[in-house]
């Protein structure tokens, strides 16, 4: 039986794990700004991540109709 997933749920979460990256970045403050960059870059997969879930749950929104 095949499980279905809420990609809707997973894209609200995905965004919203890259807004506490996004203030984890601007919190820190360690003497390398590596750490800062880190944090960013990880807030942008989690944002390219949600964009892909929202696309896919309207793709298959559309396929059920």
């Amino acid at each position: 039986m095949k499980k279905k997933v809420n990609t809707l749920k997973v894209a609200l979460l995905n965004f919203l794990t890259a807004i506490c990256f996004i203030i984890a970045a601007s919190l820190s403050n360690f003497s390398s700004s590596k750490i800062s960059y880190g944090f960013i870059v990880t807030a942008l997969l989690f944002c390219i991540t949600g964009m892909i879930n929202v696309l896919n749950y309207y793709k298959s929104k559309r396929e059920n109709e």
